[in-house]
Protein backbone atom coordinates (compact mmCIF):
# COMPACT_ATOMS: atom_id res chain seq x y z
CA UNK A 1 0.00 0.00 0.00
CA UNK A 2 1.30 3.46 -1.37
CA UNK A 3 0.68 6.01 1.04
CA UNK A 4 2.67 9.33 1.56
CA UNK A 5 5.14 10.11 3.87
CA UNK A 6 4.34 11.96 7.20
CA UNK A 7 5.38 15.68 7.54
CA UNK A 8 8.09 16.25 9.68
CA UNK A 9 7.02 17.79 12.78
CA UNK A 10 10.23 19.28 13.14
CA UNK A 11 9.85 20.78 9.39
CA UNK A 12 6.19 22.14 9.97
CA UNK A 13 7.90 23.74 13.69
CA UNK A 14 10.77 25.25 10.97
CA UNK A 15 8.48 26.99 8.62
CA UNK A 16 6.01 28.04 10.67
CA UNK A 17 8.70 29.61 12.84
CA UNK A 18 10.43 31.23 9.73
CA UNK A 19 7.00 32.82 8.77
CA UNK A 20 6.61 34.44 12.08
CA UNK A 21 9.65 35.18 12.44
CA UNK A 22 10.15 37.30 8.78
CA UNK A 23 7.00 39.07 10.31
CA UNK A 24 8.61 39.66 12.92
CA UNK A 25 11.68 41.13 11.17
CA UNK A 26 8.87 43.27 8.88
CA UNK A 27 7.52 44.86 12.00
CA UNK A 28 10.85 45.80 13.61
CA UNK A 29 11.72 47.46 10.05
CA UNK A 30 9.02 48.98 9.75
CA UNK A 31 9.03 50.39 12.80
CA UNK A 32 12.57 51.31 12.84
CA UNK A 33 11.91 53.06 9.57
CA UNK A 34 9.25 55.22 10.77
CA UNK A 35 11.12 56.34 13.57
CA UNK A 36 14.33 57.40 11.53
CA UNK A 37 11.75 59.55 9.51
CA UNK A 38 9.99 61.38 12.69
CA UNK A 39 13.32 61.66 14.02
CA UNK A 40 14.68 63.41 10.47
CA UNK A 41 11.39 65.32 10.55
CA UNK A 42 12.30 66.40 14.03
CA UNK A 43 15.49 66.95 13.61
CA UNK A 44 14.89 69.31 10.59
CA UNK A 45 11.65 70.91 12.82
CA UNK A 46 14.26 71.70 15.38
CA UNK A 47 17.08 72.73 13.03
CA UNK A 48 14.54 75.98 11.78
CA UNK A 49 13.33 76.45 15.40
CA UNK A 50 16.76 77.15 16.09
CA UNK A 51 17.96 79.22 12.62
CA UNK A 52 15.32 81.27 13.37
CA UNK A 53 15.98 82.10 16.50
CA UNK A 54 19.71 83.13 15.17
CA UNK A 55 19.05 84.72 11.87
CA UNK A 56 17.08 87.85 11.74
CA UNK A 57 14.57 87.87 8.46
CA UNK A 58 17.56 88.79 6.12
CA UNK A 59 14.57 90.02 3.36
CA UNK A 60 13.01 92.59 5.63
CA UNK A 61 16.34 94.22 5.05
CA UNK A 62 16.43 97.45 3.06
CA UNK A 63 18.24 96.15 -0.49
CA UNK A 64 20.71 98.00 -2.54
CA UNK A 65 20.39 97.57 -5.75
CA UNK A 66 23.44 99.29 -7.56
CA UNK A 67 21.91 101.66 -10.11
CA UNK A 68 24.18 103.42 -12.62
CA UNK A 69 24.95 106.81 -10.97
CA UNK A 70 22.28 109.79 -12.55
CA UNK A 71 24.52 113.10 -13.99
CA UNK A 72 23.50 115.03 -10.79
CA UNK A 73 24.34 112.31 -8.18
CA UNK A 74 27.96 112.14 -10.35
CA UNK A 75 28.73 115.54 -9.56
CA UNK A 76 28.77 114.07 -5.57
CA UNK A 77 30.09 111.19 -6.51
CA UNK A 78 31.23 109.28 -2.77
CA UNK A 79 35.08 108.61 -2.47
CA UNK A 80 35.94 104.99 -1.63
CA UNK A 81 38.68 102.76 -1.28
CA UNK A 82 38.97 98.69 -2.06
CA UNK A 83 40.93 96.20 -0.77
CA UNK A 84 41.24 92.57 -1.82
CA UNK A 85 43.00 89.52 -0.11
CA UNK A 86 46.03 87.92 -2.00
CA UNK A 87 47.21 84.46 -1.09
CA UNK A 88 50.54 83.37 -2.71
CA UNK A 89 49.56 83.52 -5.95
CA UNK A 90 48.28 86.30 -8.79
CA UNK A 91 47.25 85.64 -12.13
CA UNK A 92 49.41 87.94 -14.60
CA UNK A 93 46.18 89.25 -16.03
CA UNK A 94 43.95 89.82 -13.11
CA UNK A 95 44.61 93.42 -13.64
CA UNK A 96 42.93 93.24 -16.93
CA UNK A 97 39.85 93.09 -14.08
CA UNK A 98 39.26 97.16 -13.39
CA UNK A 99 38.41 96.76 -9.40
CA UNK A 100 41.86 94.27 -9.11
CA UNK A 101 43.71 96.94 -10.28
CA UNK A 102 42.03 99.52 -8.23
CA UNK A 103 41.69 97.85 -5.24
CA UNK A 104 44.50 98.04 -2.66
CA UNK A 105 45.82 94.04 -3.14
CA UNK A 106 46.74 92.91 0.82
CA UNK A 107 49.70 89.94 0.10
CA UNK A 108 51.30 87.69 2.35
CA UNK A 109 55.01 88.06 3.43
CA UNK A 110 56.38 85.09 0.69
CA UNK A 111 54.30 86.62 -2.38
CA UNK A 112 56.89 88.48 -4.34
CA UNK A 113 54.28 89.90 -7.14
CA UNK A 114 54.89 93.08 -8.01
CA UNK A 115 50.83 93.13 -8.10
CA UNK A 116 50.98 93.43 -4.41
CA UNK A 117 50.06 96.81 -2.85
CA UNK A 118 50.81 95.72 0.66
CA UNK A 119 52.76 92.93 1.77
CA UNK A 120 51.86 91.88 5.74
CA UNK A 121 55.03 90.81 7.99
CA UNK A 122 53.45 87.04 8.04
CA UNK A 123 52.50 84.05 6.24
CA UNK A 124 48.74 83.11 6.60
CA UNK A 125 46.96 79.69 5.42
CA UNK A 126 43.56 79.29 4.35
CA UNK A 127 42.37 78.70 7.83
CA UNK A 128 44.28 81.71 9.01
CA UNK A 129 41.97 84.26 6.97
CA UNK A 130 40.98 86.31 10.69
CA UNK A 131 44.52 86.70 11.69
CA UNK A 132 45.50 88.03 8.24
CA UNK A 133 42.66 90.20 8.68
CA UNK A 134 43.13 91.69 12.36
CA UNK A 135 46.88 92.44 10.68
CA UNK A 136 45.36 94.32 7.94
CA UNK A 137 43.24 96.21 9.55
CA UNK A 138 45.03 97.30 12.78
CA UNK A 139 48.06 98.58 10.01
CA UNK A 140 49.37 101.90 9.25
CA UNK A 141 48.40 101.60 5.65
CA UNK A 142 44.96 100.34 6.20
CA UNK A 143 44.43 103.26 8.90
CA UNK A 144 45.58 105.54 5.65
CA UNK A 145 43.17 103.81 3.79
CA UNK A 146 40.61 105.04 6.19
CA UNK A 147 41.52 108.56 6.22
CA UNK A 148 40.81 109.45 2.96
CA UNK A 149 37.78 107.41 2.49
CA UNK A 150 33.87 107.45 3.25
CA UNK A 151 33.50 104.06 2.27
CA UNK A 152 35.82 101.07 2.84
CA UNK A 153 34.87 98.14 0.02
CA UNK A 154 36.51 94.67 1.07
CA UNK A 155 36.22 92.37 -2.23
CA UNK A 156 37.39 88.61 -2.94
CA UNK A 157 40.33 88.44 -5.89
CA UNK A 158 37.50 86.30 -7.41
CA UNK A 159 34.57 89.04 -7.46
CA UNK A 160 33.12 90.03 -10.64
CA UNK A 161 31.61 93.59 -10.83
CA UNK A 162 31.19 96.03 -13.45
CA UNK A 163 32.46 99.53 -12.61
CA UNK A 164 29.11 101.42 -12.98
CA UNK A 165 27.26 98.86 -10.83
CA UNK A 166 29.79 99.65 -8.25
CA UNK A 167 29.34 102.89 -8.32
CA UNK A 168 26.02 102.88 -7.73
CA UNK A 169 26.34 100.31 -4.75
CA UNK A 170 28.09 103.01 -3.27
CA UNK A 171 26.77 106.16 -3.58
CA UNK A 172 23.16 104.44 -2.49
CA UNK A 173 24.52 102.97 0.30
CA UNK A 174 26.10 106.49 1.31
CA UNK A 175 22.68 107.96 1.29
CA UNK A 176 21.15 105.16 3.52
CA UNK A 177 21.01 105.00 7.32
CA UNK A 178 22.98 101.95 6.65
CA UNK A 179 26.39 101.48 8.17
CA UNK A 180 27.48 98.49 7.28
CA UNK A 181 26.11 96.45 3.53
CA UNK A 182 26.65 93.25 1.73
CA UNK A 183 25.41 89.59 1.57
CA UNK A 184 24.09 89.99 5.48
CA UNK A 185 23.43 87.54 7.65
CA UNK A 186 22.64 87.33 11.46
CA UNK A 187 25.66 85.29 13.63
CA UNK A 188 24.05 83.82 16.83
CA UNK A 189 26.70 83.94 19.31
CA UNK A 190 27.76 86.90 18.80
CA UNK A 191 24.20 88.15 17.86
CA UNK A 192 25.69 90.75 15.31
CA UNK A 193 25.04 91.14 11.88
CA UNK A 194 27.85 89.71 9.14
CA UNK A 195 28.55 89.68 5.37
CA UNK A 196 28.71 86.50 4.03
CA UNK A 197 29.80 86.67 0.13
CA UNK A 198 32.66 88.37 -1.85
CA UNK A 199 31.60 92.18 -1.52
CA UNK A 200 30.87 93.74 1.57
CA UNK A 201 30.78 97.68 2.68
CA UNK A 202 31.65 99.61 5.59
CA UNK A 203 31.35 103.68 6.02
CA UNK A 204 35.02 104.95 6.92
CA UNK A 205 33.75 106.91 10.22
CA UNK A 206 32.41 103.76 11.91
CA UNK A 207 34.71 101.32 11.45
CA UNK A 208 37.55 103.91 12.61
CA UNK A 209 35.59 103.86 15.66
CA UNK A 210 34.83 100.48 16.09
CA UNK A 211 38.92 99.81 15.21
CA UNK A 212 39.49 101.87 18.75
CA UNK A 213 37.03 100.92 20.70
CA UNK A 214 36.15 96.95 20.23
CA UNK A 215 39.41 95.57 17.78
CA UNK A 216 40.39 92.76 20.55
CA UNK A 217 36.94 90.95 19.64
CA UNK A 218 39.22 89.98 16.65
CA UNK A 219 41.31 88.05 18.48
CA UNK A 220 38.26 85.30 19.40
CA UNK A 221 38.71 84.50 15.77
CA UNK A 222 40.80 82.21 13.34
CA UNK A 223 39.25 81.31 10.18
CA UNK A 224 36.39 83.28 9.45
CA UNK A 225 37.08 86.76 8.55
CA UNK A 226 33.92 87.22 7.29
CA UNK A 227 32.09 86.80 10.71
CA UNK A 228 34.93 88.34 12.61
CA UNK A 229 34.38 91.74 10.62
CA UNK A 230 30.90 91.30 11.77
CA UNK A 231 31.82 90.75 15.23
CA UNK A 232 34.24 93.89 15.29
CA UNK A 233 31.26 96.20 13.85
CA UNK A 234 29.10 95.09 16.42
CA UNK A 235 25.61 96.10 14.72
CA UNK A 236 22.48 94.77 16.11
CA UNK A 237 20.33 96.88 14.99
CA UNK A 238 18.87 95.61 11.72
CA UNK A 239 17.70 99.48 10.59
CA UNK A 240 21.76 100.01 10.18
CA UNK A 241 22.84 97.39 7.72
CA UNK A 242 21.98 96.82 3.94
CA UNK A 243 21.61 93.59 1.81
CA UNK A 244 23.29 94.20 -1.34
CA UNK A 245 21.08 92.50 -4.49
CA UNK A 246 22.63 89.39 -5.40
CA UNK A 247 22.21 89.71 -8.94
CA UNK A 248 24.47 93.39 -8.68
CA UNK A 249 27.88 91.04 -9.31
CA UNK A 250 29.14 87.27 -10.02
CA UNK A 251 31.69 85.15 -7.78
CA UNK A 252 34.28 83.12 -9.60
CA UNK A 253 32.02 83.05 -13.10
CA UNK A 254 30.42 85.03 -15.30
CA UNK A 255 28.99 84.36 -18.86
CA UNK A 256 27.26 85.98 -21.50
CA UNK A 257 27.44 85.75 -25.52
CA UNK A 258 30.40 87.42 -26.02
CA UNK A 259 32.17 87.29 -22.71
CA UNK A 260 33.16 84.49 -20.58
CA UNK A 261 35.03 84.72 -17.12
CA UNK A 262 36.10 82.11 -15.01
CA UNK A 263 37.95 81.75 -11.80
CA UNK A 264 39.85 78.64 -10.22
CA UNK A 265 38.73 77.46 -7.14
CA UNK A 266 41.06 78.72 -4.00
CA UNK A 267 44.38 77.71 -4.73
CA UNK A 268 47.12 76.23 -1.48
CA UNK A 269 50.64 76.87 -2.30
Amino acid sequence: MTGTAPRSTSGLLSRGVSKKTMVMVGIVITITVLTMLYSSFQLQGEYHIWRNKLEYKISELKVLSGKPLTAISKTTAVAYEMYIYVGCTISPFASVLWHFNQAVKVCDAKNNDNQCSVKLKQNYDYNELAFKAKDWLLSEEFGALLNKSQIIVKLDDDTIIPKETLDGLVQEFSESDCLFAGNMRYYGDERVFWSDGPLFMVKSAYLHKMLQENAEVMDRFRKAEDVQMGALLNIKDPKLVCNVDIDAFRHRYYEDKRLVIRFNPYIKC
